[in-house]
């Protein structure tokens, strides 16, 4: 009696594959996109004033911040009037949504201005307001 044998059959080489690669590389990219910071810019250019003590700013985004150019011009969520700011920051500190407010103004602002505006925020019954500066040593 005689064994039948059959072949074994070849194994082809494939090559490399670069799937896992891919796969590492395209997580890679959505980690990298997912935490980003995606933040809009200030309505106009603005150059801050420079600290060399103060504390770091707290609750510091967009919906809570009044952008003041180097012209006096002031901004706060779409609204540029000092009236109209006032009016909607009292509204929001009187329900309750705002708790801190953040002054972000050019270096170039005169300080009377900014004086005037700190106390214009302060009838609206805001609970604190902070000046943004850049920390320089």
């Amino acid at each position: 009696m005689t064994a039948f044998s059959m072949p074994r059959p070849e194994r082809r080489s494939r090559g490399i594959t670069i799937l896992p690669l891919i796969n590492v590389v395209f997580l890679l990219l959505m980690f990298i996109v997912l935490s980003g910071v995606i933040a809009s810019p200030d309505p106009f250019e603005l150059a801050p004033p420079r600290a060399s003590t103060g504390e770091d700013a707290v609750n510091v985004d967009r919906d809570s911040t009044v952008h003041v150019a180097r012209s006096g011009e002031l901004q706060f969520r779409n609204l540029n009037d000092d009236a109209a700011v006032r009016g909607l920051i009292a509204r929001l500190a009187g329900s309750g949504e705002l708790e801190v407010l953040t002054v972000r103004a050019d270096a170039g602002v005169p300080a009377v201005r900014i004086v005037k505006l700190i106390e214009m925020l302060r009838t609206t019954g805001i609970g604190r307001i902070q000046l943004q500066a850049e920390r320089r040593p």
